[in-house]
């Protein structure tokens, strides 16, 4: 239902954002939770995701000239 929300106040790119986050969560949870492996380049791919997902998320400052 939030999703459907996020999606009719306009804000697709964001929600189709939060999706990469999948891989990553799922990753960091079989650690946790199943002792699995995790690699320095897991965790590189990790910030990679996390990051871009930041980059689409924030509100950036809007300077007029």
């Amino acid at each position: 239902m939030l999703l459907m929300l996020m999606i009719r106040e306009g804000k697709a790119a964001k929600v189709a954002s939060y999706f990469y986050l999948t891989p990553p969560l799922t990753a960091l949870l079989a650690w946790l939770l199943f002792d699995e492996q995790l690699t320095l380049w897991s965790a590189v791919g990790i910030l990679v995701a996390v990051l871009g997902v930041y980059l689409v998320i924030r509100n950036p400052a809007v300077h007029s000239p």
